[in-house]
């Protein structure tokens, strides 16, 4: 059995998830987890990521960046001026 062929059947009968960790770091940041889950087997581990809490949404298992965050001021200007062609 190949490796590629092995992973996809332990992925199919497993659950892998993400969890943020409940300790705090410098009373802000909190590291994600990934945990894997077959039958009896539970394991978890860090992935050595940091973000805040307000972040991290529960119910999709990921990190929520604002836009405002991600953007500078002429990157704005451009997603503007496309946005008010695709007006017309």
């Amino acid at each position: 059995m190949y490796l590629y062929q092995l992973f996809e059947t332990i992925t199919n009968m497993a659950t892998i998830y993400y969890s943020q960790s409940p300790k705090t770091y410098a009373n802000v940041e909190s590291e994600i987890l990934i945990c894997f889950s077959h039958g009896r087997i539970n394991k978890r581990a860090k992935i050595n990521i940091f973000q805040s809490s307000k972040y991290w949404n529960i119910t999709e298992q990921r990190i929520n960046i604002p836009k405002v965050r991600l953007l500078n001021n002429e990157t704005k200007v451009l997603i503007d001026d496309v946005n008010a062609n695709n007006e017309r």
